[in-house]
Parts: structure tokens; sequence; C-alpha cells
């Protein structure tokens, strides 16, 4: 997040920075707390359901890759924990 901007800005904006599309926020799923890197770094995570209103996912020069995953055929590496967490909740309402 920059300064004096609220989560839900800073959500568009990174959609649009990192993935080239506008989007509409639904709702929110919760706040998830986590560690960063080799310190330990904490970090509260934000996670939205969204759509996208406008645009088409292009993955930024800083992805190697973007891709869809059925909520049933996950991957089995997930980088964070927060990531692993928010996905077992939206699992079980579904």
């Amino acid at each position: 997040m920059e300064a004096k901007e609220t989560p839900e800005e800073a959500l568009k904006r990174e959609m649009k920075e990192e993935l080239s599309v506008d989007i509409i926020i639904d709702d929110l799923i919760g706040f998830f707390p986590d560690t960063y890197g080799e310190k330990g770094v904490p970090t509260i995570n934000i996670f939205y359901f969204a759509k996208i209103k406008k645009g088409r996912l292009k993955a930024a020069t800083d992805m190697a890759e973007l891709k869809w995953f059925d909520l049933k055929k996950l991957p089995k590496k997930i980088a964070f924990q927060n990531s692993k967490d928010v996905l077992r909740l939206i699992q079980s309402m579904v």
C-alpha cells in the first residue's frame, strides 16, 4: 500500500499495474497474518473477492507465468502460508 491509500485502492492499483485489468471488489474475505522472509517480518494480508471489469489478464514483466487453477486441483506448492489459509477457507465455502 502507498501512503494515504486504502486497501481497496491499493488492490485496484496493483491489479492494474501487475495484471492490466480494472476490477470491481465484491466482498472482503478476511485478514490473514503471516511472516515474510528469513527474518520473519510480520505481514497482514488482506483478501477480497473481485471481478474483472475491464481488460484482459496479462502478466507483468516481473512474473514468470499467470495461470488459473480449479479450486479442487490446486498446485501442491503454494508460496505463502496466508495464501494456503485463504484458499482452504474459500474451498470450504463452495
